[in-house]
């Protein structure tokens, strides 16, 4: 793969760390540029907190919301997050953690991964994680939550 990817004239990361990522693996670092994504500052401007999302979880107005965007998969990190959130629901009974992004891969492996995330916080934090697929709200569901 790193010789194939080699053979192209120019290369894309989205971050430092990706590119530092792939150097190390053999990536040739002059081919290799960082163009970070994009995010359009008009339609993610900060707001007053939006409440009808909250409303739509089932989540009380004085809760405090983490909000995680993402794909679900064994290299984002979900287990982490939520390892870290049942530590901090013991300690902080009003936080509800929103998790939006879906599984695209149907590996057997990445399949076990999302239930064992899951089942981890619905036991840990019942009724205060909500995973909410994929949204084309996130404006909306950004400006509902107090932490991202």
């Amino acid at each position: 793969a790193v010789a194939d990817l080699n053979g192209n004239a120019r290369l894309v990361e989205v971050s430092e760390a990706t590119r530092a990522f792939h150097v190390e693996q053999g990536i040739d670092s002059e081919r290799v540029a960082v163009i970070h994504n994009g995010v359009d500052l008009d339609r993610f401007r900060p707001r007053l907190r939006i409440d009808h999302v909250r409303r739509e979880l089932g989540i009380p107005p004085d809760a405090f919301v983490a909000l995680t965007v993402g794909q679900i998969g064994l290299r984002k990190g979900w287990d982490m997050l939520a390892d870290t959130a049942v530590t901090l629901a013991s300690r902080f009974p009003s936080l509800h953690l929103v998790l939006a992004g879906e599984r695209y891969s149907a590996k057997a492996e990445t399949v076990a991964y999302e239930a064992a995330v899951r089942a981890r916080l619905a036991a840990a934090m019942p009724g205060r994680a909500h995973f909410v697929g994929y949204r084309d709200d996130m404006p909306d569901l950004m400006n509902a939550a107090d932490l991202l």
